[in-house]
């Protein structure tokens, strides 16, 4: 069938080799037409609906029905009481079209008006169905974009509401979100639907769905949010004055002007007519770390840097307690100095002396890990030793996982003697020693075995006395 047909079709015309012949003109609208049909295979009745595209540039139309087509599909993924069918999609002659359930039954807006406003605890009713089916496409990513009475179908002989003519269309039309917002429905609009490109959310269906209950109270729909600051709202306790707060409070909540002040969900708006505590959203919220104490007693700031506690001073220099300890150390044997090298004494201040006695050796201080911090260059120590002969120890700034100490740690538990204004100890006295004792040879004996005579004297050539 050429396309030039398709924008006169007529009751009995069929699509799709005879599968749908099309019994009704149901709207007809700038960016849409929805037919009435029947499946003929099925005998069941169903809805046609297809874009309005005689004023589209033809190198517009294939993308748009694409688009259109791929929408479609994701609709008919839903299966929800309250969301009408897609039950079946195609192009036919370069136009889409999609296939719906039928509901029978009348709308929201024939409803009051017929009946005029609606009872609250029945208003309610049928607002929280609409919002459970909102709430699920949502979630995926979909908005209806047109929320109104009229396109809410109440089951015939039931309390059911379902939610039906999804803006598909609108989305797709050139301008309709431009300069073309006599397409739009006044009353249930919110502004941001009137301004050229701008980004609509979830809160965007939250302030139509907040205005079709304000109609269904009021029997009558709102005054266009585009005139608002100069026509406000008017009290809906002129329609019913015994509303209760809480609903009232939802609607103004639902229908603010602008959208930050709105609930930015439909859920968050659900827990306004159930009296909850909805807090408006005006500017992004910052995560901000708490305070809390670390492993070593350090606090946690608003930011996520550590700052750790400044040590504790104390009269005692801890560079002459290095020194009076690396004194008293050498003379404790090799042992001791071997367990001394092994400890990096250019990374850990020992603590202060104290003047408790204490044992030897002492046990060195274990050196726990510090919490991760931000990678700051360590500030030089403000109090600098004086120059020794000995090489400096002043440790240098380092970003690698050197533990550092973070707060003075506990004394060791062996304690060290004081050590004496002398750094030289005296070696341990050893007694003098005793020349030994020599015992006189026997007198020589002759054969005889009595003892010979002396031998004379040589100083006088005198033989010696007997």
């Amino acid at each position: 069938m050429p396309m030039s047909s398709l924008s006169m079709l007529s009751v009995g015309s069929t699509l799709q080799g005879g599968k749908y012949r099309l019994d009704a003109l149901l709207s007809q609208g700038g960016f849409g037409v929805t037919y009435r049909a029947t499946h003929t295979l099925l005998n069941q009745p169903v809805v046609l609906k297809t874009l309005n595209l005689q004023q589209e540039p033809p190198k517009r139309i294939h993308d748009l029905a694409e688009r259109f087509i791929q929408e479609a599909q994701r609709l008919a993924q839903f299966q929800h009481p309250h969301i009408v069918r897609v039950s079946d999609c195609f192009i036919e002659a370069g136009r889409p079209f999609i296939v719906m359930d039928y509901i029978a039954g009348q709308t929201l807006a024939q409803v009051i008006q017929q009946q005029g406003p609606l009872p609250e605890k029945t208003a309610l009713h049928y607002i929280r169905q609409v919002a459970s089916a909102l709430d699920l496409v949502h979630e995926h990513g979909i908005l209806h974009r047109d929320v109104k009475p009229d396109n809410i179908m109440l089951r015939e002989g039931t309390n059911q509401v379902v939610l039906i003519d999804f803006g598909i269309a609108r989305e797709y039309t050139t301008g309709v979100t431009e300069t073309n917002t006599g397409l739009l429905s006044a009353g249930y609009a919110p502004v941001e639907q009137y301004l050229p490109r701008h980004q609509w959310t979830p809160a965007t269906d939250v302030y139509a769905l907040a205005a079709t209950l304000y109609a269904l109270l009021a029997g009558q729909p709102p005054v266009a949010s585009v005139l608002r600051d100069r026509v406000p709202l008017e009290d809906l306790r002129q329609f019913q004055p015994n509303l209760s707060e809480r609903t009232i409070d939802a609607i103004e909540r639902g229908m603010a002007l602008d959208v930050r002040e709105r609930p930015q969900s439909v859920r968050a708006w659900l827990q306004l007519l159930e009296g909850g505590n909805v807090a408006r959203q005006t500017t992004a919220t910052v995560a901000v770390m708490p305070k809390h104490r670390t492993a070593l007693g350090a606090t946690q700031p608003e930011g996520g840097v550590a700052v750790l506690p400044s040590p504790q001073r104390s009269g005692v220099s801890p560079w002459g307690w290095l020194l009076g300890t690396a004194l008293i150390g050498g003379l404790a044997g090799a042992g001791l100095g071997l367990l001394l090298r092994s400890q990096p004494v250019d990374t850990v201040v020992p603590p202060p002396l104290q003047p408790q006695e204490q044992e030897f050796p002492p046990t060195l201080p274990t050196v726990v890990p510090p919490l991760e911090v931000t990678p700051t260059p360590t500030p030089t120590p403000t109090n600098t030793p004086e120059p020794e002969p000995t090489p400096s120890l002043t440790p240098e700034p380092v970003e690698s996982p050197t533990p550092e100490l973070e707060q003075p740690l506990p004394e060791p538990t062996l304690t060290v003697p004081t050590p004496t204004p002398s750094p030289t100890v005296p070696p341990v006295a050893t007694p003098s020693p005793t020349p030994p004792v020599v015992e006189s040879p026997p007198p020589p004996t002759n054969d005889a075995g009595n003892a010979e005579p002396p031998p004379a004297n040589p100083a006088n050539g005198e033989p010696p006395p007997p």
